[in-house]
């Protein structure tokens, strides 16, 4: 007879380490699967050492069968969403679990039990779509391009046994820059510069700081109505900047500008996934060497955010935006470039991306349930 499940809060620094290192051990003989930095988990997970607790909260739990861990999850507060949707919903995420039906419900009951105040829970966000968030439903087999997630086939199964249902599916497109007509993009966008009167201009790394003040103002306003969205707060901006500067390519980003402003943005990072993969989680003492001396000779990318100012939408800037984005990409030979994540009720993104030699080749799923 199995050892009855039990649930322990993660409190401790030997819970701690049990939370991350459970994933390691589940996945360990999937080729695909990426360990998130160790330092990175253990930030969130440590109210104080991540500006996300400044807003909200990360409750982590660990399922037992004795003394093995089978399971985790955290239930995760985030009351900015109440403030900007107005909805009042409690969410989960750092869902990992063995392909065992109880030990999803046990989890699952768990954080719904302690969640009983809120009108519907929702997830796997982690902590919110401002970062990893999803389930892989399906699509093409490979590695998850950088910041995205990958797990088993079972995890949707074990979500909907446990009575969570579709809330919405992210889309992720994938490009293959050296196989588009780059003549026609490049005269679509010159058509659409000329009858709109922009203009486009790299990112200035000189000039981080700006950089990163106008690429807030403009993912806040363009991306304001989206469904989920959540505006990042100042301190949750300045970190991610802050751990992403080092791999930053000025050439993988651009603003669109009219009348000396920028009006929108694109932003593709390097799939630092192709080196993470060989790190297992540790950065020291000499990953982060790799991952820096990497940056130039990385042949993939993910286009993470791009953004028109609402003011100027629906005019065909973002034609101009995709356009810069298969030029720059080619001319630095980037062979694949992933754009993700869309809503799949996006239609005018998604058509576009199609309309321009993207293909939907990867899906990701969000789930609920009424409390």
């Amino acid at each position: 007879m199995s050892a009855p499940l039990r649930l322990v809060p993660v409190e401790n620094s030997a819970n701690r380490r049990a939370f991350i290192d459970f994933p390691k051990r589940l996945h360990h003989a999937d080729p695909n699967w990426i360990a998130p930095l160790d330092r990175d988990v253990q930030a969130l997970l440590r109210p104080g050492k991540h500006p996300f607790h400044a807003i909200g909260s990360i409750h982590p739990l660990l399922a037992l069968r004795g003394t093995e861990v089978v399971g985790r999850i955290a239930r995760i507060e985030n009351p900015a969403h109440q403030r900007h949707c107005g909805e009042d919903a409690a969410f989960f995420g750092f869902f990992e679990c063995e392909n065992d039906p109880d030990v999803a419900r046990t989890l699952m009951d768990a954080v719904a039990a302690s969640s009983s105040g809120h009108a519907i829970l929702r997830g796997p966000y982690s902590p919110s779509t401002n970062y990893e968030c999803g389930v892989l439903i399906g699509g093409d087999v490979g590695r998850p391009r950088l910041m995205m997630p990958h797990n088993p086939p079972w995890y949707g199964a074990l979500l909907e046994g446990c009575g969570l249902r579709k809330a919405m599916d992210l889309i992720a497109f994938q490009f293959l820059p050296m196989q588009l007509d780059q003549t026609r993009w490049q005269r679509v966008s010159k058509l659409i510069q000329k009858r709109e009167q922009v203009t486009v201009r790299p990112f200035d790394m000189k000039h981080f700081k700006r950089e990163l003040r106008l690429i807030q103002e403009l993912y806040h306003d363009a991306w304001s109505a989206n469904w989920g969205f959540v505006p990042m707060a100042p301190c949750e901006l300045k970190h991610m900047a802050s751990e992403l500067r080092p791999i930053l390519r000025a050439d993988l980003g651009a603003f669109v500008m009219k009348d000396g402003h920028e009006v929108g943005f694109h932003l593709a990072l390097p799939d630092y996934n192709e080196i993470l993969q060989h790190l297992k989680g540790k950065l020291w003492p000499f990953g982060l060497l790799r991952l820096l001396l990497s940056k130039k000779r990385l042949k993939h990318t993910r286009l993470m955010i791009l953004g028109i100012s609402k003011q100027y939408q629906h005019r065909g800037l973002d034609a101009v935006l995709y356009a810069d984005v298969a030029k720059r990409s080619a001319e630095v030979g980037i062979e694949s470039c992933e754009a993700s994540w869309v809503l799949e009720t996006n239609n005018l993104m998604c058509n576009a991306l199609e309309r321009g030699g993207g293909r939907a080749y990867r899906t990701y799923r969000l789930y609920e349930k009424p409390l």
